[in-house]
C-alpha cells in the first residue's frame, strides 16, 4: 500500500480523500439552517461523509486523473447520511410490504397503534 510508482502514494490519496469528504460534509451541515444545532448529529454526520470519502479512495486508488477522484469524495461527502437515509427508507418500504402480504391487508397507523399499546400492556 505504500508504494510509490512515479505517482503519490496511497496513504496520501486516502487521506486527501477523507479529508475532502469531511470538509463537504461540514459544508453541508452548516448550510442546514431549518433545525438548531446538534453536537451529536454534527459528528455522527461528518463521520460517515469521511467514511464515504476514505471509500472512495480506497476503491480508486490507480485512476489516472486524481481530480475526479477528489470530485467523487466530495460529492460523497455532500450526500453524507442522506445515503443511508435513502437506504433505511427503502427497506421500511419493503418491510411493509411484506408484513402487509403476510397480514393480508394494508397496515394503518391505527394497527401500529394498537400494537404498542399491547405491547406497553406486557
Amino acid at each position: 500500500m505504500l508504494e510509490q510508482n512515479n505517482h503519490e502514494p496511497e496513504y496520501l490519496m486516502l487521506i486527501g480523500c477523507l479529508v475532502v469528504s469531511m470538509v463537504a460534509g461540514v459544508a453541508k451541515e452548516l448550510s442546514n439552517f431549518e433545525t438548531c444545532f446538534n453536537k451529536r448529529r454534527f459528528i455522527s454526520n461528518i463521520l460517515a461523509a469521511g467514511v464515504f470519502g476514505f471509500c472512495i479512495g480506497f476503491c480508486a486508488p490507480e485512476f489516472e486523473h486524481k481530480s475526479i477522484i477528489m470530485f467523487s469524495a466530495g460529492v460523497a461527502g455532500t450526500l453524507g447520511t442522506s445515503v443511508f437515509n435513502y437506504f433505511g427508507d427503502l427497506l421500511k418500504v419493503i418491510v411493509h410490504h411484506f408484513a402487509s402480504k403476510i397480514v393480508g391487508h394494508d397496515i394503518t397507523v391505527e394497527d401500529i397503534e394498537k400494537i404498542n399499546k399491547i405491547d406497553k400492556y406486557k
